[in-house]
């Protein structure tokens, strides 16, 4: 279960109906994980506002203790930042990595280096740097290179290729992966032609621009 929450917020749960458990929340406004077990099977979990305010339930996720699986929390938005990484802010959410995680991914460069307001390369670097510090306090960290953007309607290629060399540079001072999509895919034309982006669309993948990653990704992350 979890949740975001100010001091002094109680809810309660219960399984199927039955007597409830109060759970009193401490701390400051912070997204926080709580385990609940019940025999396996079909059940149903309620669960109930008593008191105070400022409690959000943020999702939850069923699973068997007994069998081995990977959860997987996507924790991006349209237009975020590598700002938005480093305040750790998720969609208004506050201490977006404290979710007990074994294994956060992070990749951020598309809005930063794209149209609008670009953010410059040394705040760029330092704001990674924070999410990087951040979400290593939870578990290991590895860095992702995003797709290139058409030159034509964004960043020219020298720009983003500049923003590559940052995060090139973070997984080496930090000693953690980097797996290298930008490269991957070389530029958007080669890309382009293969069918990785959407229609008329100069930044977002399509669905085979999406499977290719995942393809990448796997292969990756299960050898890890």
């Amino acid at each position: 279960l979890y949740f975001q929450f100010l001091t002094g917020v109680t809810f309660s749960y219960n399984f199927n109906g039955g007597s409830n458990t109060n759970q009193t929340t401490s701390g400051g406004n912070s997204i926080q994980t709580l385990t609940v077990t019940n025999t396996l099977g079909s059940n149903t979990l309620n669960l109930n506002y008593v008191s105070g305010s400022g409690v959000y339930i943020i999702g939850v996720e069923a699973y068997n203790s007994a069998t081995k699986n990977v959860s997987v929390l996507n924790a991006g938005w349209s237009g975020g930042q590598s700002s938005d990484l480093s305040s750790g802010q998720y969609s208004g959410l506050s201490n977006t990595f404290a979710f007990g995680q074994d294994l956060t991914t992070i990749c951020m460069g598309i809005n930063d280096w794209g149209t609008g307001v670009s953010t410059p390369l040394a705040t760029y670097s330092s704001n990674l740097q924070t999410a990087i510090t951040n979400c290593k306090t939870q578990g290991d960290v590895v860095l992702i290179a995003p797709v290139p953007s058409n030159p034509a309607t964004q960043a020219a290629q020298t720009v983003q290729d500049s923003y590559i060399a940052v995060l090139r540079g973070l997984a080496v001072s930090n000693s953690i992966p980097l797996i290298d999509i930008y490269g991957r895919w070389q530029n958007y034309t080669v890309s382009n032609a293969l069918s990785f982006y959407k229609a008329a669309d100069n930044l977002r993948p399509s669905l085979n621009g999406y499977f290719d990653q995942a393809r990448c990704l796997t292969s990756i992350l299960t050898n890890i």
